[in-house]
């Protein structure tokens, strides 16, 4: 997969982890992709708004970021990886 250069800072910043591709260059001016990282709505609670808060969703904010937004009947939150 091929990863825009400020996706792929940010992964790099967050999880020290590099998904620079050595033979590759992602071409796709920045003006024509969309906004990062995208918002994400629960259909379950749109009282919430963005549950993101604008930040880049990873397996170490994940809990963090998705547990107060938990539909009422279920207390925890259960990844589906």
């Amino acid at each position: 997969m091929l990863f825009p250069k400020f996706e792929i800072d940010e992964l790099k910043k967050q999880e020290d982890r590099d998904l620079t591709r050595f033979d590759l260059d992602f071409d796709t001016p920045d003006q024509f992709l969309p906004e990062f990282p995208a918002p994400i709505y629960l259909t379950t609670r749109p009282d919430l708004g963005d549950v993101s808060q604008g930040k880049l969703v990873t397996l170490d904010n994940y809990y963090e970021l998705f547990n107060v937004s938990s539909t009422p009947s279920k207390s925890k939150v259960s990844a589906c990886f």
